[in-house]
């Protein structure tokens, strides 16, 4: 750790722009560079042109899984040791056991938590839990629409070091996301600020509870917070415009 941490000094020293993904990324970056100047924040963008919403009601997937009727709750991407399956499964059961029987939690993915996810499933008896393989990317359209809101879970002390991509591209189907998430995370401060989901503190499964038992009865808010997610990931984190700001990192960097 030392050695990369050595490392890291030099590249950063000798780098004349350094660009990070969001500013919880900047932040923490702040404490390390000597010249801040030199940090940027470019964020990830959404495929908005390869995605875009379609109806849960005509979704091939939903139809195949028997959801129609259900209000699904989904979990698409790496389940990697710094990603808070723990919250979901947790939420899951508590509301298996209130009688909530109409959420479906569906997972799609693979990962280091991958084997814990299907053997909590199972020990737990979590019938409102579906697990599957992942799946292409070129699938997206079909799987990301296949829900009627979306959740990116971390465990604590993932701002600055993670910045979620996949948030995006759910954008981009305008599906509304639940973010467990530290509060000054990019995710959590993206979807605050715009108003597009839902932020839950790591590891408060009873609060999750609440905001997916919430959801369910507020369709019309959904759909709201969908038409917004939409509009911001095609106004301002497209592709082009992500290409657009590169561009002009590079061309300062030319002149100088």
């Amino acid at each position: 750790f030392r050695l990369i941490e050595r490392i890291s000094q030099i590249l950063y020293g000798n780098s004349n722009k350094i660009v990070v993904l969001g500013r919880d990324m900047k932040a923490l970056l702040a404490q390390k560079v000597a010249d801040c100047q030199k940090l940027m924040v470019i964020p990830n963008w959404g495929d908005t042109e390869m995605l875009s919403p379609s109806p849960k009601e005509s979704n091939r997937l939903i139809h195949e899984l028997g959801s129609q009727d259900e209000f699904v709750v989904l979990y698409a991407g790496n389940m990697g040791r710094t990603h808070g399956l723990e919250s979901i499964v947790d939420a899951a059961e508590f509301l298996l056991a209130n009688g909530n029987t109409r959420v479906r939690f569906l997972f799609i993915g693979s990962g280091a938590k991958k084997a814990w996810l299907h053997g909590e499933a199972r020990s737990r008896r979590l019938t409102n839990v579906t697990i599957l393989e992942n799946r292409p990317r070129k699938n997206q359209q079909e799987f990301l629409n296949a829900c009627d809101v979306s959740i990116i879970s971390f465990v604590g002390g993932m701002s600055g070091v993670s910045v979620p991509s996949r948030m995006y591209n759910i954008f981009a189907v305008g599906k509304p996301v639940i973010a467990v998430a530290d509060s000054d995370s990019e995710l959590a401060l993206t979807i605050e600020e715009r108003k597009i989901g839902w932020v839950v503190s790591p590891g408060d499964h009873l609060k999750l509870a609440e905001v997916i038992g919430n959801a369910m009865t507020s369709q019309r808010i959904l759909h709201q917070m969908g038409r917004r997610a939409r509009d911001v990931v095609t106004k301002e984190y497209s592709y082009q415009g992500a290409i657009d700001r590169y561009r002009l990192v590079i061309n300062d960097i030319s002149q100088k």
